[in-house]
């Protein structure tokens, strides 16, 4: 959610130059800048409807995004898409749509989004991260290596490359290659990001099977509680009870 509220951030500052707002929009701006977002809400609200301009849907999503709100962010740009009438969303527009549907789940909108910005030489890290995400997560694994090889490899190092493996939801193959570069901290750190995913049972078994690959590696017992106790989380996770038993119990013993 930071990642993607960070994001949201950066699509504003695109806003004044890429989304072509009217001059009439500007004290939509001016709230923005001041980071109001129930501000921003109320104001972008009230303008659409008096004047049903699609701008008042963008500020209107990107006040609802910055609040948390990703699903009533993307009803918002999905009014906006089909208010325009054949015309093409802005730079701006696409990139907020992309952040929202990557926080709802909403893979193909990622990805059709995502497409044009690339072809428009406009796709950022972000949005190519965002891009990569979805389709692993739609298994189309050829051309997410081709994503990650045109837009990505040149700007991630090795931990950050390890995330990205782990928020797309990759294989245990992909996983334990990028996972053998790191440190133990850096380990447990994604261990502890895996932890959170909402994976298919599949998933969490192969996570589980990762973490439980460094259970016999040397560190301090405050890695090794650590480890335990993200062993009995990613256990219950995998439906394994008695490993989660154990686990909770060693973890407790440390």
């Amino acid at each position: 959610m930071m990642r993607t509220r960070r994001c949201a951030l950066l699509l504003f500052s695109f806003c004044l130059f890429l989304f072509g707002c009217s001059r009439t929009s500007v004290s939509l701006e001016e709230i923005a800048m001041s980071g109001e977002w129930d501000a921003l809400l109320q104001a972008s609200q009230q303008d659409f409807s008096q004047t049903y301009r699609r701008s008042a849907l963008y500020y209107q999503a990107l006040a609802q995004q910055m609040k948390g709100e990703s699903a009533q962010a993307l009803a918002s740009l999905e009014l906006y898409l089909a208010l325009s009438k054949g015309e093409e969303p802005s730079e701006g527009a696409r990139k907020l749509i992309i952040a929202t549907a990557s926080g709802v789940g909403r893979p193909a909108l990622v990805i059709e989004h995502a497409q044009a910005l690339a072809k428009q030489e406009a796709l950022g890290e972000f949005s190519a991260q965002a891009w990569y995400r979805a389709l692993v997560e739609t298994g189309q694994t050829d051309e997410a290596n081709r994503v990650f090889l045109t837009y990505l490899r040149s700007t991630l190092d090795e931990k950050q490359y390890a995330q990205l493996l782990v928020e797309s939801k990759a294989g245990l193959t992909h996983l334990k290659q990028a996972f053998s570069t790191l440190s133990l901290e850096q380990v447990l750190e994604l261990l502890r990001l895996a932890s959170l995913q909402n994976g298919d049972a599949d998933w969490n078994l192969d996570v589980l099977a990762l973490a439980m690959e460094y259970e016999h590696n040397e560190m301090t017992q405050s890695q090794r509680k650590g480890l335990y106790t993200l062993l009995a989380q990613l256990s219950a996770k995998a439906d394994q009870r008695v490993l989660a038993n154990k686990y909770t119990s060693l973890a407790q013993s440390n």
